[in-house]
């Protein structure tokens, strides 16, 4: 099992061009401000089931390896004009919950599947995206 944490900030001010009526040590008007701020956690479990009869799919011939991955993700991006105090333009949240496995039904054919939910949360609208991912694949190997 692994866990990161990931904080992300930055600021950011932009100042208008130059005029040639500014000395050379004053510091020309502000034209606005920005700010981002980012944090992102992760967990990631890993599994391999080893061969053994289960009850629904019977006795397994290779290794299954399982892999769940849950994501949240908050971002705030705040700007301001000139000297105003700077206001949230965009306050998004996302949390993925995925888990996928591997499969190889023998030596020439390998599957794999995919479940994965991930909800986009938008504060500042009250909406809500939602995902939804079932993805099955196999991959044949031929001589």
């Amino acid at each position: 099992m692994s866990v990161s944490y990931t904080r992300n900030t930055r600021k950011g001010r932009e100042f208008e061009l130059p005029s040639d009526a500014l000395a050379a040590h004053e510091t020309p008007p502000l034209r606005g401000t920005s700010e981002t701020e980012k944090n992102t956690t992760v967990a990631v479990v890993k599994y391999n089931l080893r061969p053994r009869h289960l009850p629904i799919f019977g006795d397994l011939k290779s290794n299954v390896d399982l892999v769940l991955r849950v994501e949240a993700e908050a971002e705030t991006r705040s700007s301001g004009i000139g000297e105003r105090e700077v206001i949230p333009i965009s306050d998004t949240g996302r949390l993925s919950v995925q888990l996928s496995g591997t499969y190889q039904f023998s030596g020439k054919f390998r599957g794999q599947g995919v479940v994965r939910m991930e909800n986009n949360h938008n504060a500042l609208t009250e909406k809500t995206r939602k995902l939804r991912e079932l993805r099955m694949a196999g991959t044949m190997f031929l001589p």
